[in-house]
């Protein structure tokens, strides 16, 4: 698996709430703030988007989908007075028909991850992601959004498992559209699989995080020479590469102790370290707890919030 199909699957996204509303004359709904990712879909008509100082005009077609958002607000205009959501209290369809005139409907959904390594997701993810209704791509994402509604509302086998597939589906739609140039993006990941020649040695530590590398051996798959790799893997991914693959080692181990509740002993192996003291020294120095502490502080199972 590549190295952001891997970081993602690694997040455990997990549906957490659904809401769909239709509405019309004088309308508008303010949404709270949260740490999680919430997106809303726009099936017919049009509203206009508010949080802070950014105004959208939306309309049929068009997505939206904000990470850690502020408190946000959809209404036919900025300036009407907002009826506060409250997830739990409010049903998760609804209808503000306050009047004669089109019918806005739309859906959406407010989604989580596993608190372990969801921070790695929501580093890769813009803040804010519009992408209106004639751009390339985005007749995508109504299919997906429609499949995540369904399952959603009607419980069945393996729903959850479901969900969480298409919640990953919906997150790579959203991370792999087009990013600002290299020389502009954040270091990080996707600024260094944009480079095809860092691409490769990110492809090869993922693709077998328990080898032993070296900076020599990953410069040259790069085809570069040491020192150059060094500091352009520093420049690109914002970490030394010997850095980066101590830290995915360690998301990696986080998940495989408290979700998979491997031993000690199998987990270190996993990650190429020849003993479990080893393993324990370099994870109790970057997790800040021993992984046996770790292991033990989870009872295996994600949380549904």
């Amino acid at each position: 698996m590549e190295p952001l199909a891997q970081t993602i699957v690694l997040g455990h996204p997990r549906s957490l709430l659904w809401k769909q509303l239709d509405a019309s004359g004088d309308w508008a709904i303010r949404f709270p703030a949260n740490d999680g990712v919430v997106f809303s879909y726009i099936v017919a008509g049009g509203c206009v988007f508010s949080m802070d100082d950014r105004r959208e005009v939306l309309r049929a077609g068009d997505f939206i989908m904000l990470v850690r958002p502020n408190t946000w607000t959809l209404g036919n205009d900025a300036e009407t007075p907002a009826f506060d959501y409250v997830p739990g209290v409010h049903p998760p369809v609804g209808q503000l028909l306050n009047g004669e005139g089109p019918i806005t409907s739309t859906f959406g959904g407010r989604f989580e991850f596993d608190e372990l390594n969801g921070g790695l997701i929501k580093a890769l993810m813009p803040h804010f992601t519009l992408v209106r209704a004639g751009q390339v791509g985005a007749g995508r994402f109504r299919p997906l959004l429609e499949l995540l509604g369904d399952e959603a509302k009607t419980p069945r086998p393996a729903g959850g498992l479901v969900l969480e597939r298409l919640l990953e589906l919906l997150l790579v739609e959203v991370i792999r559209r087009p990013q600002p140039s290299a020389s502009h993006a954040e270091p990080g990941l996707l600024r260094g699989l944009s480079d095809p020649r860092i691409a490769k040695a990110l492809e090869a530590m993922h693709s077998d995080v328990a080898r032993r590398w070296t900076v020599i051996e990953l410069a040259k798959l790069a085809g570069m020479s040491r020192s150059s790799f060094a500091a352009h893997f520093a420049a690109t991914v914002g970490s030394t590469p010997i850095d980066y693959l101590l830290h995915w080692r360690m998301a990696l181990a986080k998940d495989k102790l408290r979700n998979d509740r491997l031993k000690l002993a199998e987990v270190a192996e996993m990650m190429g370290y020849g003993s479990t003291s080893a393993f324990s020294a370099a994870f109790t120095r970057l997790v800040g707890s021993p992984p046996s502490r770790f292991a033990l502080a989870g009872d295996g199972r994600v949380e549904m919030a």
